[in-house]
């Protein structure tokens, strides 16, 4: 009998990562803030490694390889400026005071913006932890899925271009509204451990229907 698509390693290695943070809650005092920005630190992991699945997306190609020239610097560029936006305004809505004087203003210039909110979160002891163990989950998915499964054989290089941004506007417009709810409601341990819930059941629900299609 076929083994659910639920019960791969892949998810549980999903699954594993994400219990980093609800340790993190437990443990050592994480708060909202905390879990928040660096769940950020996945929008640049998903990014790094959908660069890798276009490049290797039919490799054999030669054709393709021409689109590749264009397309990719091109995501780099738009899903930069993309996270470098969010990171600010997450920094913005939930800023503790140390992390928002470190920031450069709105009119600063997209690299410029990604790299000081990325310095925000790697400056954080658990951030080298955490962000690991996201790469560790997005890569096993990458050598595993794509490249072992055969899907780079099957995707389209159109398709990949729009991927990351559905699964990212629904999983931190999911977990920014939690945010606030649990700011509000003052509810931090029990609150946050939902909204750490509540991103493993979004990024589950995304993985499979990913890898599905």
């Amino acid at each position: 009998m076929a083994r659910p698509e639920w019960l791969t390693p892949s998810v549980w290695v999903l699954i594993a990562a994400n219990m980093i943070p609800a340790g993190g809650v437990l443990f050592l005092g994480w708060g909202v803030f905390d879990v928040l920005l660096l769940y950020w630190t996945e929008n640049v992991v998903i990014g790094v490694f959908n660069v890798l699945r276009m490049l290797m997306v039919q490799p054999v190609n030669l054709a393709l390889w021409l689109g590749k020239l264009f397309l990719v610097p091109f995501f780099v560029v738009h899903y930069g400026m993309f996270t470098a936006v969010h990171g600010f305004f997450l920094v913005a809505l939930f800023q503790d005071e140390t992390a928002a004087a470190n920031l450069p203003g709105p009119t600063a210039s997209m690299p410029d913006m990604l790299f000081e909110v990325l310095a925000t979160v790697l400056d954080r002891p658990e951030a080298l932890l955490v962000v690991g163990s996201l790469v560790l989950s997005h890569g096993y998915s990458f050598v595993a899925n794509y490249l072992g499964r055969g899907e780079n054989l099957k995707a389209s290089l159109p398709q990949l271009m729009t991927q990351p941004y559905s699964r990212i506007v629904v999983m931190h417009v999911t977990i920014i509204g939690m945010g606030f709810l649990v700011i509000l409601t003052g509810t931090r341990v029990v609150g946050v451990l939902l909204l750490v819930a509540l991103k493993i059941g979004v990024d589950m629900w995304a993985h499979v229907r990913e890898h599905r299609r």
